[in-house]
């Protein structure tokens, strides 16, 4: 069995990963570079699940690093390896590391966005007389207080884009109002004493949520 200090520089790492037509030496390479590097990729891929609260997703988190870790490992390897050719500081093993944490994160967090946006949950249809979920929820059981600063900037952004699709009237005040009831501590009380809602009643707000829901539920749709 190979050892982590195997015989390869770094320099003649990145070189070996990147020629597959030399099929022994590039096997060998890809045993080498999953003992010097399978730790930094796991450990980037799990930050960003508890960033996320995978678990809050009905998600084992041992499960999302898996499948990150063989999307990551199967996109160094497409196109010929293009990716890593692409890396430019192949005499820095520390940027290399940075590099690749970086490329686990971002996959991590596309990975968990998708699911969220896709869940059950978020994407159900909801009868007419049942009320939204609870205020601080965007969906049951995920609370926005369970997740990073970051990553609330990411939902946020991804929340915003898809719900800004299309012209509709009182689009902008809509998406506020959503925000504020599903992401927030927002109950009823507190939206009416806001100037800019004051006097909506419970059940435009309910009709306004259920409207944005079916619209989350809609774009999710168009993505499976």
């Amino acid at each position: 069995m190979l050892q982590p200090s195997a015989t390869m520089s770094f320099t003649q790492l990145i070189e070996a990963l990147c020629e597959p037509r030399n099929r022994e030496q590039f096997e060998r390479a890809w045993s080498i570079f999953m003992l010097r590097y399978r730790d930094t990729m796991l450990n980037a891929i799990a930050r960003k699940c508890y960033q996320w609260n995978s678990r809050g997703l009905d998600m084992q988190t041992g499960d999302v690093i898996n499948d990150v870790l063989s999307t990551v490992l199967l996109n160094l390897c497409q196109n010929d390896c293009r990716v890593l050719r692409d890396f430019q500081n192949r005499d820095n093993e520390i940027k290399f590391k940075a590099w690749l944490a970086i490329i686990c994160q971002r996959s991590a967090g596309r990975y968990l966005k998708n699911r969220l946006f896709r869940h059950d949950r978020i994407v159900m249809e909801e009868k007419e007389d049942q009320r939204s979920e609870s205020p601080g929820e965007f969906l049951p059981g995920y609370q926005m207080s369970s997740v990073s600063q970051s990553t609330r900037w990411e939902l946020y952004e991804e929340t915003v884009a898809r719900l800004s699709r299309g012209k509709r009237r009182n689009l902008q005040r809509d998406i506020h109002l959503f925000l504020i009831y599903t992401w927030a501590d927002f109950d009823l009380d507190m939206i009416d004493a806001l100037p800019c809602l004051k006097g909506m009643g419970g059940r435009t707000v309910d009709n306004v949520v259920h409207r944005l829901r079916k619209i989350l539920r809609e774009s999710s749709a168009e993505m499976r």
